[in-house]
């Protein structure tokens, strides 16, 4: 259990010294607050802690000095929180006029005994800048957040007196210290979505993120203006003023715009200096309207930006608390090193930046069948529930709805079919729980009797022509879905988010709770893959049916996991593909492979050309990720011997390491965007493309998501053990 906080507020106001100082002390389990001090002057020695600047010890007793003068605020303050078992946060709340405070030391402040407050990670020590800024803070929860990475170092660096760091290494430090984000995208030299650009931060920024990690030089200009080095598309310098910035970041909508910004960039939150630090970026951002900012005050070493970034970022999604977060982290450093030199600004008075996850639900969604019918028919609505993401649970009171399938047979045996009833309405009146009355060839006059479902509030559905037609059952197993998630939403879809486990085999066992489960193993029995018919008249309607159904209750990301043939991948990627504005992570062995946007440059695997082999529209695209070389193109070639196709293009792809070598995250978003990238170029008008393909189901899933209107797409599916390629799903618009 976290502990309570304890604030110790410090009020600094005035244009110029002696500044004016209250302090209060507030217990969120208090009624009030309690006054230690009111208006006292508080006079500032620049001249003194400019002399000091070299010893942050004797800087931080010289600002003690001042600020503690009355030593009985800082003693009652800890004394309370000690008493309290509580932590203690020094809330430092600077006026707009006296904003040129803002160029002090203040994070080397020292208690009355003369001991660094914020060193020892005892005390939160923050800076509040006021806004003007109405907009709402949103609160997502943890496991929503989407970061943004954003690493630039000039090649020309040195030209302007500016130092050259390995972008590489900081571009895996932050992706390693945000591997916890749900979505992470990253701007870097050899980043999937090219450099650090003004033009391309500004777009990511557009499509909103909930934090913005930037690493690069940051410079003070003659009036104190700051400045960021990004680049251009040749790698050469781009000026990014802090101006316009945050122009951009104000401009953003309160969902688009970041909850945190952290500046790994020198001189971010000022120089020391008193007017340029009325200028300085983080300052500049808090008040804005950036709801949290870390910056940096002077020249911050990229080892100590190394240290205690991470630390911060672990902390910030474990508890959501980015003073605790920065205090921890700063407690990690040596005291012989810059531990000052980060600085928290915040308007956030909890200091919370997002919520709690709610826990996921034990199981994924069911539905309780109830039902008298013939085996192959009640087999039949259990596949074309499994097919949606609805696990058929036979045990009433584990289910999170029923599904009463009325037939003429039913309504002679009254005295089964009044029981079966009553249990129901028992739980629907106790648990609340949603049912479905599937009036198999019954009228609504012929239930009537035994129940009406109008007065208990189920839902009444009669599919046509009868639930024996595959078409029938679909619609039934869609109202199922749709039902069930509208009561299960704050469950199933949380913060937008939904997690999904996806199997094609038998006996898949799953790492964590799954809020939906398509589980397609009937259609891959016995060693044979679902044919074309099967995809266009039930597979793919399932998973148009599923997405209507989350997007109807905000879904913005999905975490898929699980097993599956590179077939259902594709198709689940296609489904939710980029257009329809849902992000996807998909699970490949113990990382995430996330789906970011496409990037037309990405050529993972070399200046592939296609080769003309007949005056025919369609196009081939056959990859091969993980085969011998060659290999897959000679499957393509025996399929095109015995089934010849208008075939007037081939392109072949392999990674330029060739197959079977290690394939990462990045390697498989830039593969995924260079399949659609190819297409694009190489698609003639009314022809169609035949995708044939050897990759891990993470390459296959990000490929679907990115085809977009790239359609018809013919997929054909790798028999098991290699013997050759058999026709499965085509895309078309869904």
């Amino acid at each position: 259990m976290a502990k309570s906080i304890i604030d110790l507020d410090l009020r600094i106001s005035g244009a110029t010294t002696p500044y004016t100082m209250a302090a209060s002390l507030r217990d969120l389990g208090s009624a009030s607050d309690t006054e230690l001090l009111g208006g006292a002057a508080l006079p500032i020695d620049f001249v003194a802690l400019r002399a000091a600047e070299l010893s942050p010890l004797d800087y931080g007793r010289l600002l003690a000095d001042t600020v503690f003068r009355d030593r009985s605020v800082w003693d009652r303050a800890e004394a309370y929180a000690a008493g309290k078992g509580a932590d203690l946060r020094l809330r430092l709340r600077i006026a707009e006029e006296a904003a040129a405070l803002h160029a002090l030391r203040w994070e080397r402040l020292c208690d009355p005994v003369g001991t660094p407050i914020a060193a020892g990670g005892r005390v939160a020590l923050l800076r509040y800048v006021p806004t003007s800024n109405p907009q709402p803070v949103p609160t997502p929860t943890a496991d929503a957040l989407r970061a943004l990475i954003a690493v630039a170092c000039p090649a020309d660096a040195p030209r302007y007196g500016l130092s050259v760091f390995d972008t590489a290494a900081e571009l895996a430090r932050a992706q390693q210290a945000l591997s916890d984000a749900p979505w992470l995208a990253a701007l870097a030299p050899d980043a999937p979505l090219g450099r650090a650009t003004p033009a391309r931060l500004n777009e990511l920024l557009r499509r909103g993120c909930d934090l913005l990690y930037l690493v690069c030089h940051g410079t003070l200009g003659p009036q104190g203006e700051p400045t960021l080095w990004l680049e251009q598309d040749d790698g050469t310098v781009a000026r990014l003023s802090g101006a316009e910035l945050i122009r951009q970041l104000t401009a953003l909508n309160a969902a688009q715009r970041p909850l945190l910004v952290i500046l790994a960039a020198c001189h971010s939150a000022g120089s020391g200096d008193p007017v340029a630090a009325t200028a300085a970026l983080g300052p500049q951002l808090a008040r804005a309207g950036i709801p949290a900012v870390i910056a940096m005050q002077g020249l911050a070493p990229a080892d100590l930006i190394a240290r205690f970034m991470p630390v911060v970022l672990r902390e910030l999604f474990q508890h959501c608390s980015i003073d605790r977060a920065v205090a921890v982290a700063r407690a990690d450093l040596p005291l012989d090193s810059a531990w000052w030199l980060p600085v928290l600004y915040t308007r956030v008075e909890s200091g919370r930046l997002c919520g709690d996850p709610p826990p996921l639900p034990p199981t994924p969604l069911s539905i309780s069948i109830r039902s008298e019918a013939p085996r192959s028919q009640v087999a039949a609505l259990r596949q074309a529930l499994a097919l949606r993401g609805l696990v058929e649970n036979p045990h009433l009171t584990q289910a999170d709805g029923a599904l009463l399938h009325a037939t003429g047979d039913d309504l002679d045996n009254e005295q089964g079919f009044e029981a079966a009833i009553r249990e129901l309405r028992r739980e629907s009146r106790e648990r609340g729980l949603p049912v479905i009355v599937l009036r198999d060839g019954v009228t609504r006059r012929a239930l009537k009797p035994f129940v009406n479902p109008a007065d208990l509030g189920w839902t009444d559905t009669e599919p046509e022509p009868t639930a024996h037609d595959a078409n029938g059952l679909a619609m039934v197993a869609c109202d199922a879905l749709q039902l069930l998630l509208a009561r299960q939403a704050s469950l199933r879809v949380r913060s937008g988010r939904a997690s999904i486990g996806l199997t094609t085999f038998a006996g898949v066992a799953f790492d964590q709770p799954q809020g939906l489960r398509l589980n397609w193993e009937s259609a891959y029995q016995d060693g044979h893959y679902p044919d074309p018919e099967t995809w266009r008249t039930q597979l793919l309607p399932a998973l148009a049916d599923l997405r209507q159904a989350l997007k109807a209750h905000g879904l913005r990301q999905i975490d898929l996991s699980g097993k599956a043939r590179l077939g259902a991948g594709l198709a689940f990627g296609y489904a939710f593909r980029e257009v329809t504005g849902t992000l996807i992570r998909v699970q490949q062995g113990p990382s995430w492979w996330r789906a970011v946007p496409h990037d037309a440059r990405l050529a993972p695997c070399g200046d592939v050309q296609p080769t003309l082999v007949g005056e025919g529209p369609d196009l081939t695209v056959e990859l091969n990720v993980n085969r011998e070389r060659g290999e897959i193109s000679t499957f393509v070639d025996a399929y095109l011997r015995a089934y010849p196709l208008p075939i007037g293009l081939r392109l072949r792809l392999e990674p330029k390491d060739g197959p079977n070598s290690r394939m990462s995250e990045y390697d498989a978003q830039a593969i995924a965007a260079q399949v659609r990238t190819l297409i694009q170029r190489h698609h003639r008008p009314g022809g169609e493309t035949h995708l044939f393909m050897s990759a891990p189901l993470g390459v296959a899933v990000l490929i679907g998501w990115h085809l977009n209107a790239l359609t018809p797409v013919q997929y054909y599916e790798l028999a098991e053990g290699g013997k050759g390629y058999e026709p499965a799903c085509q895309l078309v618009t869904l």
